[in-house]
């Protein structure tokens, strides 16, 4: 890799480190461009040049995670069966359950852009759920090789289902319904045991 390609790379990894950490401890609304700059040690400009605005930003951060979090989900999948299904499904969505409740900005500009809405990132968001429904998929199709999903749905549909179940626990969190992330999970478990029956 040239030089100035690696430089950049770095510097756009430095901006995008220092605004994650900056947007969790303070929140999106609180944290400015200038803070983020001045903190990343890089001109405002870079910021922009790099990420065009804000939200760009925020989003950019989030999808590493994201990313890190499906491939992670992918290779729990492919494991196959393990415990349980709804453990197993259940240890595929903790992450991303725990990632959210974190980052409480990033998860209102997924699930708005996601399933709500059309913007910038939008097919981003769109492929890293369908990255997820389909680590799920593969999970419930073990299981219903062992014989222990009977629910005649097909394993599309189900994870289908259970995206919606996460989704739906992501946003009782977000709006307070759940009060803390315990109640959050123990709602997507009851969720997943009368689905994935």
């Amino acid at each position: 890799m040239k030089r100035v390609q690696k430089r950049t790379r770095e510097t756009e990894e430095r901006i995008r480190e220092v605004a994650g950490r900056m947007f969790r401890e303070q929140g999106f609304d609180a944290v400015s461009v200038d803070a983020i700059a001045e903190e990343a040690d890089v001109a405002k400009g870079t910021v922009f040049a790099r990420f065009g605005d804000k939200e760009s930003l925020l989003a950019a951060v989030g999808l590493v995670a994201l990313n890190d979090l499906g491939a992670k989900s992918s290779a729990k999948a492919q494991q196959g069966a393990k415990k349980s299904p709804v453990n197993d499904v259940m240890a595929l969505y903790q992450p991303w359950l725990d990632f959210f409740a974190k980052n409480t900005d990033f998860a209102k500009l997924y699930l708005n852009q996601a399933g709500l809405g059309k913007g910038p990132w939008t097919e981003q968001f769109i492929a890293a759920c369908c990255a997820q429904e389909h680590a799920v998929e593969q999970l419930i199709e073990a299981w219903r090789e062992k014989g222990e999903i009977a629910c005649p749905q097909t394993n599309a549909m189900m994870a289908e289902g259970a995206q919606a179940f996460f989704y739906n626990a992501v946003i009782y969190r977000l709006s307070e319904r759940t009060p803390d992330r315990k109640s959050q999970s123990a709602s997507l478990r009851s969720f997943l045991k009368v689905w994935l029956r």
